[in-house]
Protein backbone atom coordinates (compact mmCIF):
# COMPACT_ATOMS: atom_id res chain seq x y z
CA UNK A 1 0.00 0.00 0.00
CA UNK A 2 2.63 2.36 0.81
CA UNK A 3 4.37 1.89 -2.76
CA UNK A 4 0.56 2.69 -4.45
CA UNK A 5 0.13 5.52 -2.33
CA UNK A 6 3.76 7.11 -3.21
CA UNK A 7 3.25 5.92 -6.73
CA UNK A 8 -0.12 7.84 -7.02
CA UNK A 9 1.43 10.64 -5.15
CA UNK A 10 5.19 10.73 -7.11
CA UNK A 11 6.54 10.37 -3.31
CA UNK A 12 9.19 8.95 -2.11
CA UNK A 13 7.97 6.06 -0.16
CA UNK A 14 8.52 5.21 3.36
CA UNK A 15 8.62 1.78 3.52
CA UNK A 16 12.12 0.14 2.37
CA UNK A 17 10.58 -3.00 0.75
CA UNK A 18 8.97 -0.54 -1.94
CA UNK A 19 12.02 1.18 -2.90
CA UNK A 20 12.58 -1.39 -4.99
CA UNK A 21 9.57 -1.35 -7.42
CA UNK A 22 9.68 -0.54 -10.79
CA UNK A 23 7.52 2.28 -11.30
CA UNK A 24 10.27 3.94 -8.74
CA UNK A 25 12.81 3.91 -12.11
CA UNK A 26 9.80 5.44 -14.57
CA UNK A 27 9.62 8.75 -12.00
CA UNK A 28 12.65 10.08 -12.59
CA UNK A 29 12.29 13.05 -9.42
CA UNK A 30 11.27 9.68 -7.61
CA UNK A 31 14.63 8.28 -9.11
CA UNK A 32 16.77 10.71 -8.50
CA UNK A 33 15.63 11.53 -4.93
CA UNK A 34 16.32 7.28 -3.94
CA UNK A 35 19.73 7.44 -5.31
CA UNK A 36 20.80 10.25 -3.48
CA UNK A 37 18.91 9.24 -0.43
CA UNK A 38 21.14 5.97 -0.06
CA UNK A 39 24.33 7.63 -1.44
CA UNK A 40 26.66 7.24 1.71
CA UNK A 41 27.47 10.76 1.05
CA UNK A 42 24.40 12.15 1.76
CA UNK A 43 23.58 13.84 5.25
CA UNK A 44 20.40 14.22 6.48
CA UNK A 45 19.83 17.39 8.51
CA UNK A 46 17.18 17.11 11.68
CA UNK A 47 15.52 20.43 11.64
CA UNK A 48 17.00 22.36 15.17
CA UNK A 49 12.57 21.61 16.56
CA UNK A 50 14.51 22.28 19.93
CA UNK A 51 14.40 25.54 19.47
CA UNK A 52 11.35 27.84 20.76
CA UNK A 53 12.11 30.64 17.74
CA UNK A 54 11.97 27.23 15.22
CA UNK A 55 8.09 27.45 14.43
CA UNK A 56 8.79 31.41 13.71
CA UNK A 57 11.77 31.62 12.23
CA UNK A 58 10.71 28.46 9.47
CA UNK A 59 7.42 29.81 8.74
CA UNK A 60 6.86 33.70 9.37
CA UNK A 61 10.32 35.00 10.28
CA UNK A 62 11.46 34.17 6.38
CA UNK A 63 8.45 33.74 4.48
CA UNK A 64 8.61 37.39 3.05
CA UNK A 65 12.97 36.63 2.68
CA UNK A 66 11.69 33.51 0.68
CA UNK A 67 9.59 35.28 -1.34
CA UNK A 68 11.91 38.03 -2.32
CA UNK A 69 14.44 34.74 -3.18
CA UNK A 70 11.74 33.45 -5.63
CA UNK A 71 11.37 36.73 -7.25
CA UNK A 72 14.84 37.22 -7.44
CA UNK A 73 15.31 40.06 -4.92
CA UNK A 74 18.03 38.47 -3.12
CA UNK A 75 20.28 35.65 -3.61
CA UNK A 76 20.36 32.05 -2.37
CA UNK A 77 23.34 33.18 -0.70
CA UNK A 78 22.28 36.19 1.17
CA UNK A 79 18.83 34.10 1.74
CA UNK A 80 20.88 31.99 3.39
CA UNK A 81 22.89 33.55 5.24
CA UNK A 82 19.84 35.25 6.60
CA UNK A 83 18.21 32.19 7.82
CA UNK A 84 21.31 30.99 9.50
CA UNK A 85 21.96 34.61 11.53
CA UNK A 86 18.36 33.50 12.87
CA UNK A 87 19.35 30.27 13.44
CA UNK A 88 22.81 30.95 15.34
CA UNK A 89 20.85 33.38 17.32
CA UNK A 90 18.35 31.56 18.81
CA UNK A 91 20.76 28.48 19.25
CA UNK A 92 23.06 31.07 21.21
CA UNK A 93 19.62 32.17 23.46
CA UNK A 94 18.70 28.83 23.73
CA UNK A 95 22.33 27.47 25.06
CA UNK A 96 22.14 30.96 27.48
CA UNK A 97 18.69 29.08 28.75
CA UNK A 98 19.67 26.02 29.15
CA UNK A 99 23.33 27.32 30.93
CA UNK A 100 20.45 29.37 33.65
CA UNK A 101 18.42 26.52 34.07
CA UNK A 102 21.40 23.91 35.50
CA UNK A 103 22.32 26.79 37.86
CA UNK A 104 18.56 27.09 38.81
CA UNK A 105 18.92 23.07 39.95
CA UNK A 106 22.20 23.10 41.45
Amino acid sequence: MNSLWNQEAGSIPANKDAMGDAWINDVKPVKAAMRSLNDPRTKVVQPPYHLPDWNHISKAGTELDFQELLLGEVTAQQFADTLADLLNESQAEWKQQQKQRQRQQQ
